[in-house]
């Protein structure tokens, strides 16, 4: 099905006589209300006339060859794709090859990705945010895991940890066999460890692995997004204020959508005023104190 759809999208293309230097995509989850409301609100910050075409999916028509090989058409004769939200940006990096992708609310990215040229964007988490839900006893260490291309986004948050008199061990983990003696080593003086979106660390056995292994030592973990607190992490923060962030991502990108250079920043975290999402049973464990608007996650 998959040889179907590149077919269809590589005739599409060959057809399409789109200049790829001059084509900008947003490409959204029409099944997302708020990444729809976030596409209108960058639309209006960016100011750009007609320079950016949306092309909307959703499950149903990316499992339909042919449709699925006209949105990839539209994507793969694109100088620049913007992606809004998980689905969207999981599905971009899935399936483009050489093609510049600047993502907005995700959550999980790989790091191979971000240390290339092609990939970056702005992540749904924002640091002030996790550390001011945290209690002071979990701040006392902070151990950062994550993978070679984060660096960018792990300066950030030992910046703002720096500002909030908060220190931070790193840890960088570049495989998966890796992952046991990094983590090891952060554990016999963390109160907290925070791992960052790569689905080496966050997704199947490498996140169950460091499930199992803070709960069991009583050390709170931190993870990027919702899912990773359903299967285990004490919180995450997500994106609140959507206008700060349309802003934050019409400011990076104006420029670029210009001059089209699409030559990409360095990936960033969101700005603070987010939500926050916790686990209501790890929460008590841990002496947390939640907010009125936190969001629950059982």
């Amino acid at each position: 099905m998959r040889k179907m759809a590149a077919l269809a999208a590589l005739l599409l293309a060959l057809t399409a006589g789109i200049s790829r230097a001059e084509a900008v995509v947003l490409l959204i989850d029409r099944a997302s209300p708020s990444d729809q409301a976030m596409s209108q609100l960058l639309e209006q910050k960016l100011k750009v006339g007609g320079k950016i075409r949306r092309v909307e999916f959703d499950a149903a028509l990316i499992a339909n060859p042919i449709s699925k090989g006209r949105i990839l058409a539209t994507l793969q004769t694109a100088g620049l794709v913007i992606t809004i939200g998980d689905q969207a940006s999981a599905f971009a990096a899935r399936e483009l090859d050489d093609t510049r992708i600047y993502f907005i609310g995700a959550t999980l990215a790989k790091g191979a990705d971000l240390k290339s040229s092609e990939v970056s964007g702005i992540f749904a988490y924002s640091p002030e945010d996790v550390l001011d839900a945290l209690p002071a006893s979990l701040k006392s260490g902070v151990g950062l895991l994550f993978t070679p291309g984060y660096e960018p986004v792990a300066k950030r948050i030992e910046d703002a940890a720096k500002g909030k008199g908060v220190a931070v061990q790193q840890k960088v983990v570049t495989n998966l066999k890796g992952l046991s003696s990094a983590t090891e080593q952060l554990l016999g003086s963390a109160k907290t460890i925070w791992v960052l979106g790569d689905p080496l660390l966050v997704s199947e056995a490498g996140f169950s692995y460091l499930v199992e292994e803070t709960l069991g030592r009583n050390i709170a973990l931190i993870g990027p997004g919702a899912a990773q607190v359903r299967e285990g992490a004490l919180l995450c923060s997500g994106i609140g204020t959507p206008d700060a962030v349309a802003q934050t991502a019409a400011d990076a990108l104006r420029p670029m959508i210009e001059s089209k250079d699409y030559k990409q920043p360095e990936a960033r975290t969101a700005p603070p005023g987010g939500d926050v999402f916790y686990q209501p049973a790890l929460g008590r464990k841990f002496g947390l104190t939640p907010q009125p608007q936190w969001k629950k996650i059982d």
